[in-house]
């Protein structure tokens, strides 16, 4: 006999996913165990007969043998048929979306992935010419869509929307996905929430806002978690935690924002389970304020690496001294360093900010002769190196203000800006800028075998050397028209960071000889062949007057290219191990390709 089997209490996601599965096991049984949530027995009552399914009485666990886990792998939550997963005689095949525990039980086959929701683990595995019902598509579909809060949750994957965009191809009703996942909350969920609310506590746990709640009710109520969702949409807090006695046993249930404020360490102390923003755990019945607290001594947040402003601000600055400075002769130098605005400094302090458009303002109602000083913002405000950068995003918001400069111990560090902090909001939340950096392509696959290597030799030297190098220009636009001939390609690097140890190394990897030019950073690699490849470090340039050699700078990537002539020319595409060959695409250059378009970059593109 072979049974599907899904976690005590089962959610849409559990349900469901026993459904799909067995679209892969056609002889398999579905068994329940114990009562489905509400919304599941509402949705069951009005397809009843459209999904049979056993009891777990009507079920003799000798008789069974293979046993289908889904949305769990742990035996502990399979009720009477825990022994089973462990039993031998027994296949186990295991379908689910859940981080595993050490509680957790290695399949004969496994299908083990972090996704949004089991279902789409399970449905990943059927054709895609497989068709479903009408009902089955729906179902699946709330499942995905109750699982990843409509597809807005952080753990929510490319994989969950595709799954939901063959649902609705498959007939799913999205009208009645809205109907049973809206349905507002009981009576005694209402009364509930009060109870927490009355009982609630903000308090900060390792950087984050967190509101603990706790309550007493004489029996059990169904759906906490969703009681515990909606507080954490109605407050302004990062996780909430409740901690509920129902009769004999104590509910414990979290939600938070972001998968840096993981509770999962904490519940999976208390024997329960779940995701890094979405767990809970049901115990033996104590003070619900003694075992808010044990958990709360098993969560350890701090800061994940790169989310303070140190990691993402720009050390680079480039102050302007106003001394005797007029907002024309200002102006000047705030377009030769190719800067929207920067820091103002007088005798070693930073007294402002400087900004391009209060210039422009000035100049048009003729105050070039002003002293620049009088045009500054101040007070400058400022950030530390350890604000976090969700304080940096609410106070650059708060001001109004497009960039901040970094400080510490009253010393200049650096300057983050608006750009910066879209960066990361969109890194973070697992999505691209639109014409930034888009996924890794295949269009260096193109390229013969020796030609890549030799890319991936650079990446791998970089990766080693603690920079960041690019291929750019005419060889990146070259190589997206496919017209790359390796007979004649010119292929140039750019580099984030420190240049003579990287290129010694990429020398000695590449067994190339090197001809350096200190004055503009650059430097030409022969290789054994006679191929030549010129290499540069990140810069940005000013000249004196058109056609003078260019006045050197380090820079970053983007400055870099900005200097070029036209937006086709100004793509890249990152080598540097673990991001090999992503496009870098900072100005439209791709989509002009495209259009068979030819834009200029800047205004001053020939004048330079």
């Amino acid at each position: 006999m072979e049974i599907i089997v899904s976690h005590a209490g089962a959610d849409f996601d559990a349900y469901a996913s026993m459904v799909a599965a067995q679209r892969l096991y056609p002889g398999a049984k579905l068994v329940t165990m114990g009562k489905p949530a509400t919304t599941v027995r509402e949705f069951l009552h009005l397809h009843q007969g459209h999904f049979p399914v056993l009891t777990a009485k009507q079920v003799d666990p000798a008789q069974v043998t293979r046993l289908v886990m889904v949305d769990t792998s742990n035996p502990r939550r399979l009720g009477p048929f825990r022994m089973l997963a462990q039993q031998s005689g027994v296949e186990v095949h295991i379908y689910d979306h859940h981080p595993p525990s050490a509680e957790c039980v290695h399949g004969d086959v496994s299908h083990i992935k972090m996704l949004g929701a089991a279902v789409t683990v399970v449905l990943e595995q059927l054709p895609r010419d497989t068709k479903l019902s009408v009902a089955e598509a729906t179902l699946f579909l709330i499942a995905i869509y109750e699982e990843t809060g409509n597809l807005t949750y952080s753990s929510t994957t490319p994989s969950d929307l595709r799954t939901a965009a063959w649902l609705l191809e498959q007939g799913a009703k999205l009208s009645l996905v809205n109907e049973i996942l809206q349905q507002p909350l009981s009576q005694e969920q209402r009364e509930l929430r009060d109870q927490l609310m009355a009982n609630a506590r903000r308090v900060p746990i390792e950087g984050a806002a967190s509101l603990l709640v706790t309550a007493r009710v004489p029996h059990y109520i169904e759906e906490m978690n969703e009681v515990v969702w909606r507080l954490l949409q109605q407050e302004p807090v990062d996780l909430v935690i409740a901690s509920v006695s129902m009769g004999n046993r104590l509910y414990l249930v979290g939600r938070s924002r972001h998968p840096r404020f993981n509770m999962l360490p904490g519940f999976q102390a208390l024997g329960g389970g779940g995701h890094p923003c979405a767990a809970s755990a049901s115990i033996a019945d104590e003070d619900p304020t003694d075992a808010l607290m044990r958990l709360l001594g098993h969560l350890r947040f701090g800061e994940s690496q790169g989310d303070l402003v140190r990691d993402h601000m720009s050390p680079r600055v480039d102050p302007l001294d106003l001394t005797n400075c007029t907002v024309a002769q200002a102006d000047q130098k705030l377009r030769e360093l190719g800067r929207t605005a920067t820091v103002v400094l007088k005798d070693g302090l930073v007294v402002g900010m400087l900004a391009r458009s209060d210039l422009d303002k000035a100049l048009a109602h003729n105050l070039g002769e002003m002293p620049a000083e009088s045009i500054m913002t101040r007070p400058v405000i400022s950030l530390t190196p350890d604000t976090t950068i969700d304080d940096a995003r609410a106070k650059l918001v708060h001001h109004n203000v497009g960039r901040m400069p970094v400080m510490e111990d009253g010393k200049l560090l650096g300057i983050i800006s608006r750009t910066d902090l879209l960066r990361h909001l969109y890194d973070t939340s697992r999505l691209r800028l639109p014409s930034d950096e888009a996924p890794a392509s295949d269009f260096l696959i193109q390229l013969p075998y020796r030609s890549l290597e030799l890319l991936k030799q650079a990446g791998a030297v970089a990766a080693r050397c603690g920079v960041e190098v690019f291929a750019v220009g005419g060889f990146v636009r070259d190589l997206l028209l496919q017209r790359l001939d390796e007979r004649t390609w010119d292929l140039d690097l750019c580099v984030e960071g420190t240049v003579d140890h990287f290129l010694d190394e990429l020398a000695t990897s590449w067994k190339a000889s090197v001809h350096r030019h200190p004055r503009f950073e650059t430097a030409t690699l022969v290789l054994p062949d006679g191929q030549k490849v010129d290499l540069a470090r990140a810069r940005q340039e000013s000249y004196v007057r058109p056609a003078a050699l260019p006045e050197v700078q380090s820079s970053n990537l983007k400055q870099d290219l900005f200097r070029r002539d036209f937006t086709i020319n100004a793509l890249a595409v990152r080598l540097t191990e673990g991001h090999f060959g992503e496009l870098v695409d900072f100005f439209g250059g791709q989509a002009d390709l495209q259009g068979q378009t030819i834009r200029v970059l800047h205004n001053h593109s020939f004048i330079d």
